[in-house]
């Protein structure tokens, strides 16, 4: 099944930006986009973002943050029962990288940060991040991550 980009961007257009994604650890600091991609993996197709850290700074005494200039990620699925979730943290990141914020952050604006083939226009482009580490209701750990434009 070929991936439909404008029914990607309708959905973050949509959705309500709760500035949350996983695969960062816990911290607050700034990082440096690196890449966008879609791509197709054994669970469906994912919306992943590549970072590199260009601050971090502790704040859970007993967890250590991502080295700075390392690489992370994340990666969210496009289909399933946590699509809703993935559009509205694509939608905080969107929002935080663009520095816009409800009816500026149009399809248009949405469209540019997440179509694959611009990723070398959004590469650079710095955000914060700040991450927080919260039980899943099965007990598990999970990392919450909320974006910020840089400033």
């Amino acid at each position: 099944m070929a991936f439909d980009l404008k029914k990607l961007v309708k959905q973050v257009a949509a959705a309500s930006a709760d500035n949350r994604s996983g695969y960062i650890r816990p911290g607050e600091g700034t990082l440096k986009i690196k890449s966008v991609l879609i791509k197709e993996g054994h669970k469906g197709t994912n919306f992943i973002t590549e970072f590199e850290v260009v601050s971090a700074k502790q704040t859970d005494p007993a967890i250590a943050p991502n080295v700075v200039g390392s690489t992370v990620a994340i990666i969210l699925p496009l289909i399933g029962e946590r699509t809703q979730s993935s559009m509205n943290s694509i939608r905080g990141l969107v929002e935080a990288a663009t520095n816009s914020k409800g009816e500026e952050c149009s399809e248009e604006v949405i469209s540019g940060f997440c179509d694959p083939k611009n990723s070398d226009t959004v590469a650079g482009t710095l955000v914060k991040f700040q991450a927080v580490q919260v039980k899943t209701k099965k007990g598990g750990d999970f990392t919450r991550v909320s974006f910020s434009p840089a400033e």
